[in-house]
């Protein structure tokens, strides 16, 4: 009886509702009419169904079919998502400052690196640590995202910690205290050749146009004179922080990107409003398949402007607004809905997913604008296009296989258990050859190459739809082939291999930044980059002066 008088209150409700904000009755009585019926059949199901109608799930998978007849970023959050939507807005959570990964058979948690100046590095947690206890919790089987909920907690509050260390039998205790550990929204920056600064900026929040301007002033002090702000895999952010970074390179009053609601009329401007760092230094941009949203606007309004050059992949073309609604009286949740669409400078939409028909009402071909200072042709709805195309790395079979099954940087914490004492000289020489071949033979390591799988299922086709016996035979050598071809690969990807051992053993000696200065060394997207900073003539010609 209460759910059916809440029933009749919404429907008294809405009708109140629409006669304050003088929207159509018809509208609302449709609406009205919707939440009866769906009202009547979730107590059609608790008085009669034939097992116990669970009324909160029932609920709660209607909400979300509901929301995925709209797009995918229209959700109902849970709570540690709305974590994550507060940390981007204050840069910052409460925590004890790891890296973390797994590590051996069983897949343990283990410390990649501690942060510096953080509860972790404080009370000496090391690169290798096995964490087995959060607190009186088994980590056995927890995945690194559920153990950062664990970890995560107020500032002040502690955590103890029981830990595994190469090289010591029992458990060691570690009592932490947590504290406000800010966002590493710039992981790694350096000064490379020629005077070429490098910035990976790996989001987009409340701190990080201070960090960001923070490095940018190091590198210009070790003697930078042209940049280049690495993107890639940076999922985006704040807007507000997306319109900062573009103040640092843009004159004052400069339109960065606009917004569109419902009608399709620009409801919101935003312009660079403060004075710049620098309007002069030669700028690359680089991006990915993985550079979304905030990034697609920092990128795109420097295009547009004709400030940098993009260089890299296509972006991922994410270019909806969300906004956060909260909503229920006794349940309070946070509805984080889609209600603007963003657009670059020039006017291109960045949205690439046409989930609500503009492609379809403008037009099947790409619409294309030109960008504000030399008028060059950039497409709309396509994400962020760059200016110079460079692969991503590709990895053979082999490696990829290596690197999906852990086993790099499973070997390191194997290699340390076996030899505690070894001093790693920065280089992989021929002992840690030797060791991680006998490390994947004690594994029993074994993949299977694309062709192999290829060839496979094309025998096993053949076999069930009765092709000849000599149509099987050609089949069965190829793949035999295939086989054999894989007995050379360690040899042949030698170099690989060191590269990404001396990852892990460089993270594992001098902390997380060690990987980004030795994968830098080998990234033909950056070495692109250095090709263009270095040739100034070239360089203006692809921003057309």
């Amino acid at each position: 009886m209460k759910k059916l008088f809440v029933a009749a209150t919404l429907y008294i409700s809405f009708f109140t509702y629409a006669q304050v904000k003088n929207i159509s009755s018809d509208y609302y009585q449709e609406l009205s009419d919707n939440i009866k019926l769906y009202f009547d059949i979730m107590l059609a199901l608790n008085e009669n169904y034939v097992d116990t109608a669970n009324i909160e799930d029932l609920m709660s998978e209607g909400i979300k079919a509901m929301l995925a007849t709209t797009d995918p970023y229209t959700v109902l959050l849970r709570e540690s998502e709305l974590d994550h939507f507060n940390e981007l807005s204050t840069g910052s959570y409460g925590g004890i400052g790891i890296y973390l990964g797994t590590s051996g058979a069983d897949k343990r948690l283990t410390v990649i690196s501690p942060m510096d100046d953080t509860p972790a590095s404080k009370v000496g947690l090391k690169a290798g640590d096995q964490i087995h206890f959060i607190d009186d919790k088994d980590t056995k089987g927890l995945s690194v995202k559920d153990a950062s909920g664990f970890l995560r907690g107020d500032p002040g509050s502690k955590v103890i910690l029981k830990i595994k260390r190469i090289g010591t039998e029992n458990l060691l205790k570690f009592n932490l205290t947590r504290e406000k550990i800010n966002i590493q929204n710039i992981p790694y920056s350096e000064v490379m050749k020629n005077g070429i600064g490098y910035i990976k900026l790996t989001q987009f929040t409340a701190t990080s146009y201070y960090d960001f301007s923070i490095e940018f002033e190091k590198l210009i002090s070790k003697g930078a004179k042209s940049l280049i702000i690495d993107l890639r895999y940076n999922p985006g952010g704040l807007l507000e922080s997306a319109v900062k970074h573009c103040n640092a390179f843009l004159p004052k009053n400069k339109l960065v990107v606009s917004t569109k609601g419902r009608g399709n009329s620009i409801d919101n401007e935003y312009f660079t409003n403060m004075n710049p760092m620098d309007t002069k230094i030669p700028l690359a941009v680089l991006i990915n398949e993985s550079s979304a949203s905030a990034s697609e606007i920092f990128a795109g309004s420097l295009q547009d402007h004709d400030r940098a050059v993009i260089v890299g992949q296509p972006s991922f073309g994410k270019g909806l607004v969300q906004q956060l609604f909260d909503v229920g009286t006794v349940k309070k949740r946070n509805l984080k809905m889609t209600v603007r669409k963003y657009y670059t400078a020039s006017g291109r939409l960045i949205q690439k997913e046409d989930y609500f028909g503009d492609k379809a009402k403008e037009s099947a071909d790409t619409v294309f604008f030109k960008t504000l200072i030399n008028g060059r042709k950039v497409p709309s709805g396509l994400g962020i296009l760059p200016d110079i195309l460079v692969e991503n790395k590709k990895y053979s079979d082999f490696i990829s296989s290596l690197k999906m099954n852990n086993h790099f940087s499973d070997f390191i914490y194997e290699f340390y258990k076996k030899f505690p004492e070894y001093n790693y000289k920065d280089t992989i020489d021929e002992k840690i050859i030797r060791e991680f071949e006998t490390y994947l033979a004690e594994k029993k390591f074994e993949y299977k190459s694309l062709g192999e799988i290829i060839a496979d299922s094309l025998l096993v086709y053949s076999k069930e739809n009765n092709y000849s016996k000599e149509i099987l035979k050609q089949i069965e050598i190829t793949l035999n082939e295939f086989k054999k071809s894989k007995s050379n690969d360690f040899l042949k990807d030698i170099d690989e291999i060191k590269m990404n051992l001396s990852i892990e053993f460089g993270v594992y000696k001098h902390g997380n930044r060690e990987k980004y200065k030795i994968m830098n060394q080998n990234d033909e997207q950056i070495n692109k980059a250095v090709d263009i900073l270095e040739n100034e003539e070239n360089y203006r010609n692809i921003l057309g002066y």
